[in-house]
């Protein structure tokens, strides 16, 4: 047989990290994924696998080209399962949405099946296609690239789930080359020829250029590691002067911010508190600060509150986000189903097996049940199970396992020579 391109041990590693539980794989039907589909299979034959496809139901013949990528993931050991999006309405199905939509169906159908972490065969070359993308969309460098692990790239539904992405150290010709070498058959997607779309003129001018290929992948791994740095910072940063034990899943700071690290903290911070998937704009928060050093009582950013409290801070929602201002509508009621969880506001979770619940936000703009017409307190009822996931939230965006010391990360010096790539893609 063909020489690995990858450690085997790396890929079983995928399976020790989830537990007993089964790992899962995003399968396109492409080349790379079935590649990495066959190797996971041959480092582990006997441990479940699940071959994750989502049809984004965009081109014609998706439904079809879906099917076969199953069949073929059936025939390398894996137990497919497809999920197909749907575009209600006139909803635009452009790269940015059907990026969020497939991510969304991964995380779904992987909790469903138990899974914890989701394989996903990025190479080296969509390293260094990304970096260019990126830096060519920003005007900036180095705005971090993809990492070997990192938490799924969407909340709520990313809760508690991880991408693993085995391949960054790994062309995609040396790849294809074992994939061919081992008679795998994939489908080649014409999009990928279609140069309306940034990726594909990244790809012809990184091809034309492999040693500015190699700059930029590595430029991005560095890169990537740096931003693994600043998130361990803050994550220190925060353990060292949050609460998480504040009402309707604020957070109480012992201080202010003084450095990169703490600013970086706040920012996702204010970001779990208002339930947004981003962390708040960083020139926003450092101007936050320091009006609040200067005297001010309280703060708004993004759908979050900081005030003002004796020898401390409390950051909570908004209430204007919740009961509604000019141009933002308000909470809207949310009927809880028994045996099914509920997220609302992307921070607070619940569930219960009984029958009449809705969450609605009272006129003191604080999330409470409400059954029958009455009002009831979250944690007065003992039939529903209410969980604040502000923590898990931080957790997320900083992409820390629950109970996980900060990792070593390598040197992240920058490397040189990338700007002459930047104006291509205009």
């Amino acid at each position: 047989m063909a020489a690995w391109p990858v450690d085997p041990d790396a890929l079983r590693a995928l399976w020790r990290a989830g537990g007993d539980r089964p790992l899962a794989i995003a399968v396109s039907g492409g080349g790379d994924s079935l590649a990495l589909l066959a190797l996971l299979r041959l480092a582990e034959p006997t441990r479940p696998l699940l071959a994750l496809i989502v049809d984004h139901a965009i081109q014609p013949g998706s439904a079809h080209i879906a099917a076969e990528a199953a069949q073929r993931a059936h025939a390398l050991g894996a137990h497919p399962i497809i999920r197909r999006l749907t575009w209600p309405g006139a909803a635009a199905a452009d790269q940015a949405s059907a990026r969020q939509g497939r991510y969304r169906a991964l995380a779904e159908e992987a909790k469903a099946a138990g899974a914890a972490v989701i394989a996903i065969a990025h190479t080296r070359d969509d390293q260094a296609e990304t970096a260019l993308i990126k830096a060519a969309r920003s005007g900036r460098w180095g705005e971090g690239g993809m990492r070997p692990w990192s938490a799924l790239p969407v909340w709520p539904e990313g809760l508690g789930l991880w991408a693993a992405r085995p391949l960054l150290d790994v062309s995609r010709a040396a790849l294809r080359a074992w994939a061919t070498d081992v008679g795998l058959a994939w489908h080649e997607d014409p999009a990928n020829a279609n140069e309306a779309y940034a990726r594909v003129r990244a790809r012809a001018i990184l091809s034309a250029n492999p040693a500015l290929s190699e700059r930029l992948a590595t430029h991005a791994a560095r890169a990537a590691c740096a931003v693994g740095r600043r998130n361990a910072a803050a994550q220190a940063w925060i353990n060292t002067v949050a609460s998480f034990d504040e009402p309707q899943g604020g957070v109480a700071l012992a201080r202010l911010p003084t450095d990169r690290a703490g600013l970086r903290g706040l920012s996702v911070l204010l970001g779990a508190v208002a339930g947004d998937p981003h962390a708040a704009p960083p020139e926003a928060v450092a101007r936050l600060v320091q009006a609040l050093k200067h005297g001010a009582t309280a703060q708004t950013l993004g759908g979050a509150m900081v005030r003002r409290r004796v020898n401390a801070f409390v950051i909570s929602r908004d209430p204007g986000a919740l009961l509604g201002r000019s141009g933002v509508a308000p909470a809207a009621p949310q009927p809880l189903v028994p045996g099914a969880a509920l997220v609302v506001d992307a921070r607070l979770w619940l569930s219960t097996q009984a029958t009449g619940y809705e969450v609605a936000v009272t006129p003191k703009a604080a999330w409470a049940l409400r059954r029958h017409g009455h009002w009831i307190a979250l944690n007065a009822a003992d039939d529903v199970t209410v969980q604040w996931l502000t923590a898990a939230h931080v957790r997320h965006v900083l992409g820390r396992r629950d109970g996980e010391a900060a990792a070593p990360f390598a040197s992240c010096d920058a490397g040189k020579g990338v700007q002459q790539a930047l104006g291509l893609l205009s």
